[in-house]
């Protein structure tokens, strides 16, 4: 088992940076408070590898991913993509990087243009790759194969398809500029489980087709265990713990992460659940907040690849 994991840690560092993260920051201020959404948080990307963001909503995922595509800003911090830092690229550079990260979002119903047929999506998508303008139309065809649906849906509009075949359009639209980074926005959550399982499994087999790799932000614990290397645990804006898989789900260290497994609920821990003291949990959930809140950014390792936030 040791010299598994030992193999695994291995052909993750032999695998070159694709993105690194490095100590950001962003807060949003309005005329009463300020927000900490993201605080000083910092990871690594491998080509060809599937980093998970996991924790509850609010805690910084979507905002992370959202400052790696430059929708936000960071306010302080570095985001460098293949060693370019790209929060200090012009308008110009930054358009003639944008095809190599792309998003999939969470709401398949709301990220297609309703007046667009599936052809002229995934054209324009297409043509930020100078495709030669003769082939768009055959190129489309391919991309909607490839995610299991007929050449004779491109003539069609979103409304006409269910909840899982707009998500593989989606799909569709972010694989066609060919990309090195696809941003998975809970791209699953609002799905049904069976439909979840045809989604992830399509999204494990294109990656092995096209070896680009994936940042997947869920609070979805099982779906995070199924799709990825290594996991982010986040919390009030930091990540207060980081591991392969094996590690974060076998021997988890941080008081929170432990929380979030324990908040899991199983047939076999379902009549705990049911008679489980709701006030009790809100106040042990509100202490490791607390908690998070007041540690500093010290790492303590737990092996080469698993680490945890220190007191203080």
């Amino acid at each position: 088992m040791l010299e598994l994991q030992m193999t695994k840690q291995n052909s993750h560092e032999k695998r070159p940076l694709l993105l690194e993260i490095k100590e950001i920051c962003k807060s949003f201020v309005s005329k009463k408070s300020v927000v900490k959404a993201v605080d000083r948080v910092s990871f690594n990307i491998h080509k060809g590898e599937t980093y998970a963001l996991v924790g509850e909503s609010g805690c910084g995922k979507t905002t992370t991913g959202r400052m790696i595509l430059r929708l936000l800003d960071v306010d302080k911090g570095q985001i460098l993509f293949e060693g370019i830092p790209i929060s200090t690229l012009t308008k110009r550079q930054l358009r003639k990087k944008r095809h190599n990260i792309q998003i999939i979002f969470q709401n398949p119903y709301g990220s297609l243009n309703p007046r667009m047929k599936i052809s002229t999506l995934l054209a324009e998508a297409i043509s930020s790759r100078a495709e030669n303008p003769s082939h768009i139309r055959a190129e489309a065809e391919r991309l909607l194969q490839s995610v299991g649906l007929g050449k004779e849906n491109l003539d069609k509009y979103p409304h006409e398809f269910s909840g899982g075949q707009r998500q593989r359009i989606c799909i569709a639209r972010a694989i066609a500029t060919n990309p090195k980074l696809i941003i998975c926005d809970e791209p699953v959550s609002a799905l049904d489980l069976l439909v979840q399982a045809q989604i992830l499994s399509l999204l494990q087999k294109l990656q092995k087709e096209y070896g680009f790799s994936y940042l997947f932000i869920s609070h979805d614990l099982s779906v995070v265990r199924y799709m990825s290397d290594r996991i982010g645990v986040m919390c009030n804006g930091r990540i207060v713990e980081e591991g392969t898989r094996d590690e974060i789900f076998e021997n988890p260290q941080h008081s929170y992460t432990r929380l979030l497994f324990a908040s899991l609920p199983t047939l076999k821990n379902a009549d705990a659940f049911a008679a489980a003291d709701i006030q009790e949990d809100t106040e042990i959930f509100q202490k490791v907040l607390r908690d998070v809140k007041e540690r500093s950014n010290k790492k303590i390792y737990v092996s080469q690849t698993h680490y945890l936030l220190a007191d203080q």
